[in-house]
């Protein structure tokens, strides 16, 4: 039986990642022994974060401490949606790269500044009339910084206290644990015309199944909290009653969840031999992955629904 809200003690649904097995696991036992004087620096630095994305890039991105010693609070503040440009995704790798470089940084916790929206996707000005070769850099950002996400040996959570759809819906398919209280979540691209690329398609069967999956994929479905839960999308649905974060109650849950997956000192290495195979696939396939989707998005027909797609939303302002 799923449960409806989180329970410290449950451990199920812990999702693994990728990179060399036989490195990782060298690094996880360089950070275990160091992992004492790696919190108490962590802890000092409580007020003054060193990595402070919105001090050094913009405001897209805001980088601070967590209430869980060890692990980082990544903010998307991109306004109103956080939408997916390639200059967002440019401060998104800069930050993944430096809190992975940084030793006393255990875990993310990715979470909005908005109450209403976690992300909801590409931002249609990429699509619409693009010029190719900054849709190829863009694809190539995309697929690139998912791929470090879902291979990154830190422990990672998505906060979902919003709507989570297509973008929004693969950062917390790419995280270890997906804690949600509002909103909806789904990879909705069907409904535009364009079936999601092999990988995202893969991201969602591989924590729903390939069957319900390939359903989800083809109606475009969409999911409340409890409906993804009992999908198996996220793996607890909080509320502020019981949340140490109310007014973003996933925030507390999903940090909750990270501090105990980060008591197990083998979990970096067991993540890394279980997703090794299907990152090896998104990097190696990429050229290919960037040809198709630029054809795609170029095609007459594709640019037409596009516009059509662009204009009733703004019809609706």
């Amino acid at each position: 039986q799923i449960p409806s809200r989180f329970d410290p003690r449950d451990r199920r649904g812990v999702n693994l990642q990728a990179v060399d097995f036989f490195g990782m696991a060298l690094r996880n036992l360089r950070r275990s022994n160091v992992f004492g004087v790696a919190a108490a620096t962590w802890r000092a630095s409580r007020g003054r974060p060193r990595l402070t994305a919105a001090s050094r890039w913009s405001s897209s991105v805001l980088v601070t401490p967590s209430s869980v010693d060890g692990v980082a609070r990544v903010t998307l503040a991109r306004a109103p949606a956080n939408t997916f440009t390639l200059e967002f995704f440019g401060e998104l790798q800069t930050t993944l790269n430096e809190l992975e470089a940084d030793p006393t940084v255990q875990g993310i916790v990715f979470t909005s500044s908005s109450p209403k929206i976690f992300c909801a996707g590409i931002d249609l000005s990429e699509l619409v009339d693009p010029d190719v070769e900054r849709l190829e850099r863009f694809w190539g950002a995309m697929q690139g910084w998912f791929t470090s996400l879902f291979a990154s040996e830190l422990a990672t959570a998505a906060a979902i206290d919003g709507h989570a759809l297509g973008g929004g819906c693969m950062i917390a398919l790419a995280c270890d644990h997906r804690v949600m209280s509002r909103g909806t979540i789904g990879l909705n691209e069907a409904a535009l015309g364009l079936p999601p690329p092999w990988w995202i398609s893969d991201l969602l069967c591989r924590v729903v199944g390939e069957a319900r999956g390939e359903q989800m994929l083809q109606s475009a479905a969409t999911a409340d909290a409890n409906l993804a839960l009992d999908l198996g999308i996220t793996d607890a649905v909080m509320d502020s009653a019981i949340s140490t974060t109310p007014e973003m109650p996933s925030i507390g849950g999903a940090e909750k969840r990270l501090e105990h997956l980060l008591r197990v000192p083998g979990r970096a290495g067991v993540k890394a031999e279980r997703r090794a195979h299907f990152v090896g696939e998104m990097r190696s396939r990429l050229g290919a992955d960037t040809d198709a989707f630029v054809a795609a998005i170029t095609h007459p027909t594709m640019q037409a629904g596009l516009r059509r797609y662009t204009n009733s939303l703004k019809a609706k302002r």
